[in-house]
């Protein structure tokens, strides 16, 4: 997964749509979100830098 598609996936999760699992799988395993005991995803410190980054474009 591309920084930029891991990108377009947080800013998914984030509005409250749904991803893939495999996407949410690819997050998880990249670091950029955490899930809690009650089953709801959280952005880690590393995911809101990826977030917060400027587009290369």
């Amino acid at each position: 997964m591309t920084k930029t598609h891991a990108r377009e996936a947080l800013r998914r999760l984030a509005a409250g749509k749904r991803i893939t699992k495999a996407r949410h799988q690819d997050l998880t395993d990249n670091g950029y979100i955490t899930t809690d005991d009650n089953g709801r995803d959280y952005v880690t410190p590393q995911g809101t830098q990826l977030l917060n980054e400027k587009d290369a474009h």
